[in-house]
């Protein structure tokens, strides 16, 4: 979260973005949209989108404007009434980055993420990836607004900066968990994109990341996989070795859910957590579960690992531990 005063002014030129739109129907079951392209912020309010977007299975190219406004806290607000998309959320400390999400909304039938990364100066080689990342992925298979497969996926990918890249995830698809350790390739798109090719996926990721390559967002929108709506994040593995002490200050989090088992639907909770560099985080949030306002108001504890990794005991309001 940004913590200098800011205005529309500090938002300016073009970021990768992903997005994706989950809308339940009565008649239809849930209607998935997922975007990709990008975003460009003219430092007076008004932001043009360019990309591709699948909606409900149907692939095309997408190109409208809208407008945004950042506050001087780092909150900002982003409109595309063309999508439709309205969100709120923050950018980064140093404006690499901006998460958001219409949990704030009052719309509690569509959930929306919207995902985005200052855009690369080119031109970049493979060897701008090197190193261990952490991923998550949630991917969706539909037809016709019936899904047919939940996965979702975390653990690391270490890229070797030549154009290879080695995996060791978790995957839950279908309630049924496996290890997945494979390798992969990367590529290099002309735009400042990565090309990720991963095992099981017959059509490329295409992920964007920050110029200080710390974090990166990505997702598939192609004709040959319109049944797929994906989002992936991956962040650069902090091997500082500080422990709880290296995760101190106020982030923006948002986290996103599905039930599959008994009652399905999706769930969706945003807001601020306050880390204090002892493993103690306390959390605001405000929560949509399954079309049921609500909020994610009080305290739990982190491990920070000394291989960057995280552990949760619990957020607000949501089951399980991260």
């Amino acid at each position: 979260m940004e913590g200098a005063a800011l205005s529309n002014a500090s938002l300016q030129g073009t970021y990768f973005f992903v997005l994706q739109e989950i809308d339940p129907s009565v008649f239809f079951g849930f209607y998935f949209t997922t975007a990709q392209g990008t975003l460009t912020f003219d430092q007076n309010g008004n932001v043009a989108v360019k990309g591709q977007i699948n909606r409900g299975g149907t692939v095309e190219s997408l190109s409208a404007t809208g407008t945004y406004n950042l506050a001087s806290s780092g909150a900002v607000h982003v409109s595309l009434p063309d999508i439709p998309l309205s969100v709120d959320g923050d950018v980064s400390f140093d404006l690499n980055s901006l998460i958001a999400s219409n949990v704030a909304s009052g719309v509690l039938y569509s959930q929306e993420i919207l995902l985005a990364t200052k855009q690369l100066p080119l031109p970049i080689s493979t060897a701008f990836l090197n190193g261990k990342y952490f991923l998550a992925e949630r991917t969706v298979t539909a037809s016709g607004g019936i899904p047919s497969q939940f996965e979702n996926a975390t653990g690391t990918i270490s890229f070797d900066g030549q154009g290879n890249c080695a995996v060791a995830l978790s995957s839950n698809r279908n309630g049924s968990l496996t290890p997945v350790n494979a390798t992969g390739t990367y590529l290099m798109a002309s735009d400042g994109g990565v090309l990720l090719n991963l095992p099981g996926r017959s059509t490329p990721v295409k992920l964007g990341f920050t110029p200080d390559g710390n974090m990166g967002v990505g997702a598939t929108v192609q004709s040959q996989s319109s049944a797929t709506h994906d989002l992936f994040a991956v962040t650069r593995a902090n091997n500082s070795g500080l422990g709880n002490a290296a995760l101190n200050g106020s982030y923006q989090v948002l986290v996103s859910t599905f039930s599959f088992s008994g009652s399905e639907g999706f769930s969706i909770a945003g807001g601020q957590a306050d880390y204090t560099g002892d493993g103690k985080v306390s959390y605001q949030l405000l929560q949509n579960s399954m079309g049921v306002a609500g909020t994610g108001n009080g305290s739990s504890t982190v491990s920070v690992n000394a291989d960057g990794t995280l552990q949760f005991s619990g957020v607000p309001n949501t089951p399980g531990s991260f």
